[in-house]
């Protein structure tokens, strides 16, 4: 049986800087929180997986890349075969609406 959904390196990295204006008047840099760093799984078809974790340790990060509603900073998620990184909105919604 092949994988219904492939994940492959998933990272996500938030900028939580301050504000352009208080970091040059503070004279500090950008600041970044990796949220997700290089994960990788399998979810076969029809089979029921649970992710589980501390709070604060990218569960919902996790889901909301798998659902297309954040973008990986890096990594891939292919459901089916279709790497949802190359395809753009609105064939996305297409493709909700057709299955």
């Amino acid at each position: 049986m092949s994988a219904y959904v492939t994940v492959k390196g998933l990272t996500r990295v938030f900028d939580v800087s301050k504000p352009w204006l208080n970091r040059v008047l503070e004279r500090r840099g950008k600041a970044f929180l990796t949220a997700v760093s290089d994960v990788d799984f399998e979810i076969e078809e029809r089979t029921t997986y649970a992710l589980v974790g501390e709070s604060g340790s990218g569960k919902s990060t996790i889901g909301r890349m798998l659902v297309g509603l954040l973008r990986p900073t890096d990594g891939d998620v292919e459901v089916e075969g279709v790497n949802l990184a190359t395809e753009t909105d609105s064939e996305r919604i297409w493709n909700v609406r057709s299955n």
